[in-house]
Order: C-alpha cells, then structure tokens, then sequence
C-alpha cells in the first residue's frame, strides 16, 4: 500500500554539521539537495503528491550562500527534469523571506492538479495555527463584501467551508508524515491537511536520509491500519 500524499519534514541539519564537524552551510545545502532525492523517490514509489518541509536558511550563512542554495531548488522544481514529470508545484509560507517570489516559482494551490505527474508543495516559514486564523479573517471579509450577516456565516459554517479559504485549502489530505531527525517532536507541518495523517519518525538526520531509510518508512505504512482520528 503506497500512500497518495507524503509529507517529508527536514531536520537536524544543525546537530549534524556539529557532530561531524562541518559547516552549517554544506550541511544545510546537502539537505537542499536532498529534496530533489526525495521527489525521485516518491515519483519511483507511486506517490501522487509530496509535501516537502525545510528550516528557513539564516540569511548570515557564508553571506545569504543558503539562500543560493535554496533558490537553486526551487528553479530546480520549477524547470522540471526529465525524469520525474511535475505536474505542479506550489510554495506555502513566508517566501518573502528569501526574496524569492512565489508568483515566479510556480502555481497558486488552486490550480494544481491539472496535468499529469507529481504533485510537489515546498513548505518555508509556515506557521500552522495562522494558516488558520487567516483563512477565517478571509471568510470574514469576503462575507461582510456579500453583505451577508454574521449569524448566516456562523449558521453555514463547517470544516469544508473554512477549507476554501485556507493556503492549503485545495491540496490533498496527507497520507503519511516522514520526520528525518536527531531530535524527536513535529514541527507546525499543515496541522488541517496532516490531521488524520500516520506519521514516522526516524532519528536519521536530513543530510544522511537514504533511500532505504525512505524505503524502511514506506513498508512500516504499508503494515499499519489507519483508523483517520478514530
């Protein structure tokens, strides 16, 4: 059983480069690098859409080179390579950050899934819980522009409604949660999208992640029974 959505958070960049002596900044790029991997492996294994979550790079790394390594993914995901089709790719979070914009880096979430291919989301500076309080301040807002009462909003309001509003609201319910990490807890990642998700938790830090580790995670899904918050 190969699940449809993955979500893969990258960790322990820091940790890593400490405990072998080498600099943040090749860590950090290894671990950008090791994105366009994971693509590789996920479109190998049958996975429809993947969600990937790195740590924003600091901006004083060897002179913004961080940054460099970052955009280079994301050109990387944008032009598409030959081997994995992207039928979409799409940027959530604070982007801004990195002076790399969003509008030049793929689609919106509400035009993906369009054309054939993976379906690629890379998550930067993201902060859960705010997704969430934005996306009511919209449905706010675009009722008060109907003119329609608050005691109509509240009347019609449910999950699937709110969703409309949401950053992510158009993407797919993940399946399964990849944690690559020395350190052991989960970090904001889509709290709506991943809520019924079966997560994995690897002590494996995100320079060293391999594919038989990702292999050793997908055959432990497809052993589990998901029961969806139940």
């Amino acid at each position: 059983m190969t699940p449809a959505h993955v979500g893969v958070i990258l960790g322990g960049t820091a940790l890593w480069a400490q405990s072998n002596g080498t600099l943040t900044l090749e860590a950090y790029s290894r671990v950008c690098a090791k994105q366009i991997e994971i693509v590789e492996w996920c479109w190998a294994a049958g996975v429809t859409e993947l969600t990937l979550q790195i740590l924003a790079p600091e901006v004083s790394l060897a002179e913004k080179q961080a940054v460099v390594a970052w955009e280079q993914v994301l050109d990387h995901f944008r032009l598409g390579w030959p081997t994995v089709p992207v039928a979409s790719f799409n940027l959530i979070g604070g982007n801004e950050a990195l002076g790399y914009s969003a509008t030049n880096s793929g689609r919106r979430a509400d035009d993906l899934r369009d054309g054939p291919g993976l379906i690629v989301n890379l998550i930067l500076e993201y902060e859960g819980r705010q997704e969430i309080v934005n996306g009511v301040r919209r449905m706010l807002a675009t009722a008060r522009a109907a003119g329609t009462s608050l005691a109509e909003v509240v009347a019609d309001l449910d999950s699937a409604n709110l969703e409309k509003f949401l950053d992510t609201g158009s993407l797919a319910p993940i399946d399964f949660v990849i944690r690559a990490s020395a350190v052991a807890f989960v970090p904001e990642f889509l709290p709506w999208k991943s809520v019924y998700a079966e997560f994995y938790l690897t002590s494996v830090p995100a320079p060293e992640l391999s594919y038989a580790d990702f292999r050793t995670a997908f055959d432990d899904y497809s052993h589990r029974k998901r029961r969806f918050g139940r």
